[in-house]
């Protein structure tokens, strides 16, 4: 009767053990899974941030300061459709006319970027999608209630005046990215220091 109870009473920290094992294994893995889900929604809005500056430049010959004006251009924003015709008039000359030929909203056109980008996968297609559908939302960092930082000045390179622009993360969910472990830096788009539009994760 003694060994029945004592072994019933032994199995319960066994148990206790198992269960305590198994938490403090998961629980590692279940939060890499976390960072690294937040991190792709963040590399996500940084993607679409950098196809908008590169869309505003384009229009306004400066990169966007501000949110208002990224997000701004975004809702209210168009592209000038034009047709580029040249005539050779000998001699070394040609005659170059551009036709206006129409306009069309960014708010249309950026959203079919994705759409008919087949080297994507469905999911991330859908993912971009949804971000763009919910633009005013794009700044904000999906595990707080703190925003992307933005910025854009002009910076000279070997005496010409050059636009740089630079989004990033000002509070990584990543540890390793909040202390520098292993060179990982906070993510980012572009760079206030040098004329680039890369992305730090790429």
């Amino acid at each position: 009767m003694n060994t029945k109870l004592i072994t019933y009473l032994l199995w319960i920290p066994i148990i206790g053990l198992t269960v305590w094992l198994i938490l403090a294994i998961k629980a590692p893995i279940d939060q890499q899974a976390e960072i690294k889900r937040i991190e792709e929604t963040v590399v996500r809005k940084l993607e679409i941030a950098r196809q908008l500056q590169l869309a505003y430049i384009s229009q306004k010959g400066e990169y966007a300061a501000t949110w208002s004006e990224l997000i701004g251009f975004y809702e209210q924003g168009q592209f000038v459709l034009t047709q580029r015709r040249e005539r050779d008039l000998g001699n070394d000359s040609v005659l170059v006319k551009i036709d206006t030929l129409g306009y069309v909203a960014v708010k249309d056109s950026l959203p079919n970027v994705y759409r008919n980008n087949k080297n994507l996968q469905a999911d991330r297609r859908e993912a971009y999608i949804r971000v763009l559908e919910n633009i005013r939302a794009l700044p904000v960092l999906p595990h707080t209630d703190k925003r992307l930082l933005i910025g854009a000045k002009r910076i000279d390179v070997s005496g010409v005046s050059v636009a740089v622009f630079e989004i990033k993360d000002p509070e990584p969910i990543n540890p390793d990215r909040r202390t520098g472990k292993d060179n990982k830096q906070p993510l980012r788009v572009g760079s206030l220091d040098e004329p680039t539009t890369a992305g730090n994760w790429e």
